[in-house]
């Protein structure tokens, strides 16, 4: 796929693997069903679309933008968001996501604060100097998820569980945890509690 703009347009049960997609602009576009696999996205824009029960896994990108998607009942494995981040200074390549199963995703320095990840399995994933700040985990399974120099002031983790907090790089002040799951914050410090 090459060269086209499309606007307020609706995809189904697309299924591509191993293409190279260029140059393309989606704007606020439906992708429903559709199906990605080792593609690579070139100079491609998708601006204020909605994803449902889509499925990406190891989209590879040069100069692509998502600027505020919606993602419902989608699997994402494999996707490093920061690749995807639009010039725009404080846009998100996400509006939105529910009922969503992310597996090694990237997260390097994307504007998340005050962002709503409720209910969403984000597993073996990296959120690296990210600020979600004022941002909700709460039921999160956050399995193998690792936070590294984040600001994590007034987040939700309420029962979220199997997240890996770097402590003594992230800021935590007022943020809020549940029992047992909170004690996995000692790990980073070498405390044993017996």
């Amino acid at each position: 796929m090459k060269n086209k703009y499309r606007e307020n347009e609706t995809f189904e049960n697309i299924v591509l693997e191993y293409e190279v997609i260029e140059d393309c602009e989606f704007t606020e576009c439906t992708f429903t069903g559709c199906s990605l696999s080792e593609c690579t996205l070139n100079g491609c824009v998708f601006n204020e679309c909605t994803f449902v029960n889509c499925s990406f896994s190891e989209i590879k990108s040069s100069g692509t933008e998502v600027c505020f998607g919606v993602f419902e009942k989608c699997m994402v494995n494999g996707v490093n968001w920061r690749t995807l981040l639009p010039e725009v200074p404080l846009a998100c390549p996400i509006e939105r996501l529910k009922d969503c199963k992310m597996r090694y995703n990237t997260f390097y320095k994307i504007p998340l604060n005050k962002f709503d990840f409720t209910g969403n399995d984000i597993t073996k994933s990296e959120f690296t100097e990210c600020n979600l700040s004022g941002s909700s985990f709460k039921g999160c399974d956050l399995e193998g998820t690792e936070f590294f120099r984040c600001d994590l002031t007034k987040a939700d983790m309420r029962d979220a569980k199997g997240y890996r907090i770097d402590i003594l790089t992230s800021k935590l002040k007022n943020a809020r945890f549940s029992y047992p799951d909170v004690m996995a914050l000692l790990d980073g410090i070498g405390i044993k509690i017996e």
